[in-house]
C-alpha cells in the first residue's frame, strides 16, 4: 500500500523539504521514477476523469444491488480503489461540478446557490491549476450545463461541448445525446501533444431524465416489452411527485429505462478508458469515474433531483483506478467530490491542496482520517424569483409546476442543506422542521431520530447553523447575471421554468 510522505525536494533541491500541504503516495514517486527531486511534466501522471452525469451508487453493480449494468466501470474498481460512501456537494449538476472544478464547497463558491448559476472567472478551476503546471486539458462534454455559458471550461486548452443551440430539445426529448463526444476525443488524440502529460474531463448525459425508450432494454421488469415502455414514456409526466408519484409497476419501468441509460453510459466509459489510455502509451494514466449527482426513482414519493438533500441524490459512486502501489481496495470512509480535486492535484505535484475544502482520498480501507463534517446544500431557484412569496407559506400553483401535488409533509418547498458526520446526517429545511438519520442503519432515511438523539441533533445543528451563518450562501447575489443561453439550457434540462 502506498505511504504518505512529503513531496521530496524544495525549491533549493534539499530532501526531504515540505512543499506546502502536498503528499504524495511513495509507491506513486517511484513509479514516476522520482527520488529527491519532484516529478517533471514527464513522470507525472496522466488524468482521466468521467463524470456519468446523474448516475446513483445503487446503478452500478460493482455497488451489489443490481448485476450486470455497469461492466467498464465494474473492472475499473476491480483493479482499483471503489468508495462506498462518496457524497456530491449538491443534488444538481452546476453546484457540484463547480465543486468538483474548485475543491470548494457549495457555500464557499456559491454557484448554483440563489441566483447565481455561473462560475464566477475569479474561481480559480482545476483545469487551470493542472494547465498552469504543464499539463495538457481537454473536455469533452455532453451536458451543456457543464459548458462555457456557466462558466465551466475554464482552464480547458481543448473543448467539445453540445451546443447550447443544437441538440437541447434532442436531450431533454430522448434522454440521451447523439453528440459525438468519442469522435471529438479521437481528433484530439491524434493531434496532442505527447511530450505532455494531460487531464481529460468527460461529461455523459445518458443516465439523465427523460430516459430513453431503447429496442431492447434487459433491466425492463418481465413481460415489458419496448413497446410497452414508450406507452408509458409518453404518459410520463415531470409532475408526477408526491400525490401524483406513479404507482409501484410504474416505477419498475421508470427504474429500468434508467438502467438501461447506465448502461449506455458504462459502455461509452469502457471507451473512453480505451481511447485515452492509448493516448497515453507508456505513460502513467489515473482514471477517476464518479458523478455529479444521482435520481430519485419513488423514494420520498421524489422522481429526478430537484427539492431534495436526500441519500437517493447525493450518494454517488466513485472509482480510482491507475494509482501505483496501491492494492485493490473498497472504501467505507465518506468522501466527497472536492475529496476527488485535492487527490487530483495531489498526484499532480500540484500545490494549494491546504487553500480547499477537499482532502487526499484514502486508498486504503481503514486508512481513517479524522472524523469532518460534510455539507451538502440545495437551493431552491424558484423560491428566489422576485415573484415567489416568500412568507413561510407554502403556495398554491407557482412557477414549480411540479410540485402542485406537494404540500408541506413532502418537504420539497424553500432552501434545504445537510450536514453529514457520518453515520448521522442532519437534514435542514428552511420551510419545515430539521430532521436527523443514522445513514448506516436507515440508508432509505425512513426513522427520524432528532427526538431520540437530542444530544447528536443539537450539535449538528449548532454546527450548521454556524456554517450557514458564516457564508449565508442562499442570499441572493446582486451581482450575479445568467447569460441568455444559460438560461435556455436551464430550461431545457428542467431547472427552470
Amino acid at each position: 500500500m502506498g505511504r504518505t510522505f512529503s513531496r521530496a525536494a524544495s525549491h533549493s533541491g534539499r530532501c526531504g523539504s515540505r512543499l506546502g500541504a502536498v503528499t504524495l503516495a511513495a509507491g506513486v514517486l517511484a513509479a514516476f521514477g522520482v527520488g529527491c527531486a519532484a516529478p517533471t511534466p514527464e513522470t507525472r501522471p496522466s488524468l482521466l476523469l468521467v463524470v456519468v452525469d446523474t448516475l446513483r451508487a445503487d446503478a452500478v453493480s460493482a455497488y451489489g444491488a443490481v448485476a450486470g449494468t455497469t461492466p467498464a466501470i465494474d473492472a475499473l474498481a476491480a483493479g482499483g480503489v471503489r468508495y462506498t460512501h462518496a457524497y456530491a456537494p449538491a443534488p444538481w449538476t452546476i453546484p457540484s461540478h463547480a465543486s468538483l472544478f474548485t475543491g470548494l464547497g457549495v457555500e464557499r463558491h456559491r454557484v448554483g446557490i440563489g441566483n447565481r448559476m455561473t462560475a464566477a472567472p475569479e474561481l480559480v478551476m482545476l483545469a487551470e491549476r493542472l494547465r498552469d503546471a504543464g499539463y495538457e486539458t481537454a473536455a469533452f462534454v455532453e451536458n451543456s450545463l457543464v459548458g462555457e455559458p456557466f462558466g465551466m471550461m475554464q482552464g480547458f486548452e481543448h473543448t467539445a461541448v453540445q451546443p447550447l443551440t443544437q441538440g437541447l430539445a434532442e436531450i431533454a426529448r430522448a434522454g440521451s445525446s447523439t453528440f459525438d463526444a468519442l469522435a471529438s476525443l479521437d481528433a484530439w488524440a491524434r493531434r496532442r501533444d505527447a511530450g505532455r502529460p494531460f487531464f481529460v474531463f468527460v461529461n455523459l448525459i445518458d443516465a439523465h431524465e427523460p430516459y430513453l425508450v431503447r429496442p431492447t432494454n434487459r433491466f425492463l421488469p418481465p413481460g415489458v416489452d419496448a413497446a410497452r415502455a414508450a406507452e408509458f414514456a409518453r404518459a410520463q409526466s415531470p409532475m408526477r411527485i408526491c400525490d401524483a408519484i406513479p404507482p409501484a409497476d410504474e416505477l419498475a419501468i421508470l427504474h429500468g429505462l434508467y438502467l438501461g441509460d447506465v448502461a449506455a453510459a458504462d459502455a461509452k466509459v469502457g471507451a473512453i478508458h480505451r481511447r485515452v489510455a492509448a493516448a497515453a502509451g507508456a505513460q502513467l494514466l489515473v482514471t477517476i469515474v464518479t458523478a455529479d449527482h444521482g435520481e430519485h426513482l419513488g423514494e420520498h414519493r421524489l422522481l429526478d433531483h430537484n427539492y431534495t438533500v436526500r441519500e437517493a441524490a447525493l450518494r454517488v459512486p466513485l472509482v480510482v483506478a491507475g494509482l501505483p502501489d496501491t492494492a485493490p481496495a473498497v472504501v467505507d470512509t465518506p468522501v466527497t467530490l472536492t475529496d476527488v480535486t485535492a487527490s487530483v492535484l495531489t498526484w499532480a505535484a500540484v500545490d494549494g491542496t491546504d487553500r480547499l475544502d477537499g482532502r487526499p482520498l484514502p486508498v486504503a480501507p481503514g486508512a481513517l482520517p479524522e472524523p469532518r463534517d460534510l455539507l451538502t446544500a440545495y437551493s431552491d431557484s424558484d423560491a428566489m424569483r422576485d415573484d415567489w412569496p416568500l412568507d413561510g407559506k407554502i403556495p398554491g400553483p407557482t412557477p414549480a409546476r411540479k410540485r402542485q401535488h406537494c404540500g408541506a409533509e413532502d418537504r420539497v418547498f424553500g432552501d434545504m442543506a445537510a450536514l453529514i458526520r457520518y453515520p448521522h446526517k442532519l437534514i435542514w429545511y428552511s420551510r419545515n422542521a430539521p430532521q436527523l438519520f443514522d445513514v448506516a442503519q436507515d440508508p432509505q432515511e425512513r426513522a427520524d431520530l432528532i427526538d431520540e438523539r437530542p444530544d447528536v441533533a443539537q450539535a449538528l445543528q449548532a454546527e450548521l447553523a454556524a456554517r450557514l451563518a458564516r457564508s449565508r450562501p442562499f442570499v441572493r447575489a446582486d451581482d450575479a447575471t445568467v447569460d441568455p443561453r444559460a438560461r435556455e439550457a436551464l430550461r431545457a434540462l428542467g431547472y427552470a421554468e
